[in-house]
């Protein structure tokens, strides 16, 4: 197979009269974080000699710099560029014919509702003027007043119910004739973007058929990822699914197409940067005269360039991709289509956490190791425990360490407990001195059918004076973090197990002074 890397040249602004017109399909697209790689395939019979090739029916913003030709013959490619299409869309145009007769015809159903309606106001008018029984002073009875009140009612209840009937109908006519400009518009909006095309002129040494295959970039389009995390039994794996939420706005529809997603960003920089020289000198302080505007000075647009500018150099990672083994169809300007990536069973380590200062909840955590092969990138996270949708996370990649964490939600299998000892609230005086002592106790309590592991999280107030002395007393075995307050119990429950946390803490510092309160 011959490759072509093309520079092109626009030899030709307009297709000669010989021009064979292909019309091709897209085969497969390589969607990009932003942009894509479209594929067409197509054949054709060449004439020996110069022949001229025109694909139509393209993206009007694919990127000229960008296309690539693989032909399976022996051929030399003379020219080639990006020119508007000159094939009309058959089948876009008889859908643009068929929503214009739309139109005309609901158009005219509307004109003539509000004939109608103009004709039953002109005949509530009438009524209305002709509503005085009295005539040239004639006497006029009980029984003929009556049965022109019965009259007057029943045209005046025909008429008001029929216009009501015509204005409902005059509401769903506006509203399909709304959509049916939507429609138009939005076709209109499509064959531009899908009036591109690109010719060229290939040698061949003899007739043949060839079967071109045409590569090129368009940057309406992109993916982002998003996932389901799923946990059946907390003594199981957890499952990951991934997905790809793909999107494209090119013009063209791509029809039941191969898809593979990349992590790549053509659209971005690959130059490297420099390095300027950096200079070392001695340190001066320059002395100078202040003024009263010297401070606003420095927000002047001219001041900002005698700071110092600083540079920094960030590596990104190694890109990859996935082929999606179904083929999909990708319409344009259509809502994103979700698809399928990966599927992942993953062993986790499962425990509960309690911040019972804050909540007296306990939350099921999974924790899973050994993430970095899955190339996950940031996107939302869909959790499910059993059946039941417990919320949404986001996972960060570029932020975590050796392992992923999600929080499962609430169980109410765990309770938690925590109360201030009023034994130990108390104060006592002595040599200018007050200490207050202070101290709390958190039960849990395991109420589920399978053993567990929790973890209890609370603080110990920390001092901002040296006046102020914080001494931790009882920590029922709690790992304590002095630089930041923090008290962490590490503990096991069976099934029906109870246990109590007592921590307790003393507050000095001198009498004539107060504390904020904890």
């Amino acid at each position: 197979m011959q490759i072509l890397f093309l520079s092109l040249t626009l030899l030709f602004q307009s297709s000669p009269a010989d021009t064979t017109v292909v019309n091709s399909e897209v085969q497969s697209a390589t969607v990009y974080l932003s942009g894509a790689q479209v594929q067409r395939t197509s054949s054709v019979n060449l004439q020996r000699g110069t022949n001229y090739i025109q694909f139509t029916g393209l993206s009007s913003s694919l990127r000229e710099e960008s296309i690539q030709l693989d032909t399976g013959g022996n051929l030399i490619l003379e020219s080639i560029s990006k020119t508007a299409g000159t094939e009309e869309n058959h089948s876009t145009s008889d859908k643009f014919n068929d929503l214009e007769s739309r139109k005309e015809v609901i158009a005219d159903s509307i004109n003539h509702k509000q004939a109608a309606l103009s004709v039953l106001n002109k005949r509530l008018n009438f009524l209305a003027a002709n509503q005085d029984l009295s005539g040239d002073n004639a006497t006029v009875s009980a029984s003929e007043i009556k049965q022109a009140m019965d009259y007057f009612t029943q045209q005046y209840n025909r008429i008001e119910n029929k216009k009501i009937e015509i204005a409902k109908q005059l509401k769903t006519l506006r509203e399909e004739l709304n959509d049916i400009d939507q429609q138009i518009e939005q076709l209109k909006r499509k064959n531009r973007r899908a009036g591109g095309a690109i010719l060229m002129a290939v040698q061949s040494e003899q007739a043949q058929e060839v079967t071109f295959l045409l590569r090129y970039f368009v940057p309406a389009a992109r993916w982002y990822p998003s996932y389901d995390v799923r946990v059946d039994e907390t003594d199981g794996p957890l499952n990951l699914r991934y997905k790809a939420n793909i999107r494209q706005n090119t013009g063209v529809d791509w029809r039941d197409v191969n898809l593979t997603i990349s992590s790549a960003d053509p659209r971005r920089t690959t130059t490297l940067p420099s390095i300027d020289p950096v200079y070392i000198d001695f340190f001066r302080i320059q002395r100078q005269k202040i003024n009263i505007n010297a401070e606003l000075a420095l927000d002047e647009p001219g001041q900002a360039a005698a700071l110092p500018v600083q540079t920094q150099l960030r590596e990104g990672q190694t890109t990859f991709s996935f082929e999606i083994e179904n083929r999909y169809t990708i319409k344009s300007d259509a809502p994103e289509k979700t698809v399928a990536v990966e599927s992942y069973r993953l062993p986790a380590k499962y425990y509960y956490q309690t911040i019972p200062k804050k909540h007296e909840k306990a939350f099921l955590t999974a924790q899973v190791g050994d993430w970095e092969s899955l190339n996950l990138l940031r996107g939302q996270a869909s959790l499910f425990l059993g059946q039941s949708f417990v919320g949404k996370t986001v996972i960060q990649p570029s932020t975590v360490q050796d392992t992923l964490s999600f929080t499962l939600g609430k169980d109410k299998g765990v309770v938690v407990e925590r109360i201030q000892i009023e034994s130990f609230q108390e104060k006592n005086f002595f040599g200018n001195k007050v200490t207050e002592t202070k101290g709390w106790d958190i039960t849990v309590r395991n109420t589920k059918s399978t053993a567990i592991n929790l973890n209890v999280l609370d603080q110990v107030p920390l001092s901002s004076n040296e006046d102020i002395e914080i001494d931790l007393k009882e920590r029922s075995g709690a790992s304590f973090d002095e630089s930041t307050g923090k008290l962490k119990w590490n503990i096991e429950l069976e099934p029906g197990q109870a246990k109590t946390l007592r921590f307790v803490y003393e507050i000095t510092y001198p009498d004539d002074q107060q504390i904020t309160r904890q």
